[in-house]
C-alpha cells in the first residue's frame, strides 16, 4: 500500500536500492486488476525508508509483473491493452530503462502474435556474451499457452518458452528479442508458468 493507494508486483533491482512495483487503478486482487501502473522508488537498505515515487508507465493499458534486468537496467513487464492482468490471453512482453528514460519497447519477436497468453516474463539471473565483438546478451522466458508441434495444438496450455535479449539493441530502439523456443524436459500436461534457475549444482554421494 502507498499514499496513493494499492500497489502489488514489488521487485527489487539486483543492486538493493530501487523498487519497481504495480499500482493498479482497478484493484481486485494481487492477481486480478485493471489498468496497472508501473512506479518506481529508491531504497535505503541502511535506514529501511523508500524516496519519493516515480512514474514509469501509466497510459491506461495494464501493465504488470516487472522484473529488473540482472544488471539493473532494463525493468521487463507485460503489458495487455485492456482487461484483467490474470490469464490476459492478450498478455505481451516489454521493458522499458529501469530509469525511465527512453519508450517503452515491444519484444515483438518473442511475442509473435496478439491471443498467445505472453505472461509472467523473467531474466535468467546470468549474463552472457555472443559472436566475436562478445555483445551483451541475457536470456528472458515466459509463459505461453502458444502451440507446440504436433502435440500441443489448441489445448491452452502454459508451457516456458525462451528467448535471447540484446541490450544494445535495445538501447537502439531495435527490437532486442529473437523468435523463442519451447525448454525441453516439460511436462506437457502440466502448466508452468515461472522458470527457475540455479548458478550451481550441488551433488552428494
Amino acid at each position: 500500500m502507498t499514499s496513493a493507494g494499492p500497489a502489488t508486483h514489488p521487485d527489487l533491482s539486483p543492486d538493493g536500492t530501487k523498487l519497481v512495483y504495480v499500482r493498479p487503478a482497478g484493484f481486485g486482487t494481487d492477481w486480478s486488476f485493471t489498468q496497472g501502473g508501473l512506479f518506481w522508488r529508491t531504497y535505503d537498505q541502511a535506514t529501511d525508508t523508500f524516496g519519493p515515487e516515480n512514474q514509469l508507465i501509466a497510459d491506461g493499458a495494464n501493465n504488470y509483473y516487472p522484473s529488473w534486468s540482472p544488471d539493473g537496467n532494463w525493468i521487463l513487464f507485460n503489458r495487455a491493452p485492456s482487461g484483467d492482468a490474470y490469464n490476459n490471453a492478450n498478455a505481451s512482453l516489454w521493458v522499458i530503462k529501469g530509469d525511465g528514460s527512453g519508450p517503452a519497447m515491444e519484444l515483438a519477436a518473442a511475442d509473435q502474435a496478439p491471443g498467445l497468453t505472453n505472461s509472467w516474463g523473467r531474466w535468467a539471473p546470468f549474463m552472457q556474451t555472443v559472436g566475436a565483438n562478445s555483445e551483451p546478451m541475457f536470456w528472458v522466458t515466459v509463459s505461453s499457452k502458444r502451440n507446440f508441434g504436433v502435440r500441443l495444438v489448441n489445448q491452452a496450455r502454459p508451457q516456458i518458452w525462451m528467448t535471447p535479449f540484446f541490450p544494445n539493441q535495445a538501447a537502439s530502439s531495435v527490437d532486442p528479442s529473437n523468435v523463442p523456443f519451447r525448454l525441453p524436459f516439460q511436462d506437457i500436461t502440466s502448466d508452468n508458468h515461472i522458470a527457475q534457475w540455479t548458478q550451481k549444482v550441488i551433488t552428494t554421494l
